[in-house]
């Protein structure tokens, strides 16, 4: 088989989960801007709302994939599946409050707006540190 056959075969096992993670993903953006729009509302920095919003975010997420995405391939106990995730997901979370902090604070830019860029680049570590550490998906 030649190269790009192998590589079609390597992504088509991840499309199913792929698509599952990234409708989880999504709900983990509702949850993570509606606490990040609250918490500006309440007078928090948008770093502070930034972190507090990863978290319920990441708790969310991990509920979702562990019972949805990748049910049934995760090959240790839930406690060890959660702490993983947390340890993966902590590259991402600071990825998103430094983009959030660099963004608005460096560069004026909206706050909602960095956290959205923040959002999008932690999303591409979560999905490679999901199938290659937390549940080994497909592979």
């Amino acid at each position: 088989m030649n190269y790009y056959g192998k590589l079609w075969e390597r992504v088509a096992r991840h499309i199913p989960y792929l698509w599952r993670f990234s409708v989880v993903g999504l709900s983990g953006v509702a949850v993570n801007h509606a606490l990040f729009t609250f918490l500006l509302s309440q007078g928090f920095s948008p770093v502070v709302s930034s972190a507090a919003a990863v978290e319920l975010s990441v708790l969310n997420n991990f509920v979702l994939n562990d019972v949805w995405t990748f049910r049934g391939t995760g090959r240790r106990g839930l406690a060890y599946r959660l702490g993983m995730f947390h340890v993966s997901r902590a590259l991402g979370a600071v990825v998103n409050v430094l983009t959030v902090a660099a963004m608005t604070g460096l560069l004026g830019a909206n706050p909602n707006i960095s956290n959205f860029v923040g959002i999008a680049l932690a999303m591409l570590l979560n999905y490679f540190t999901s199938v290659g550490v937390v549940w080994r998906a497909g592979g």
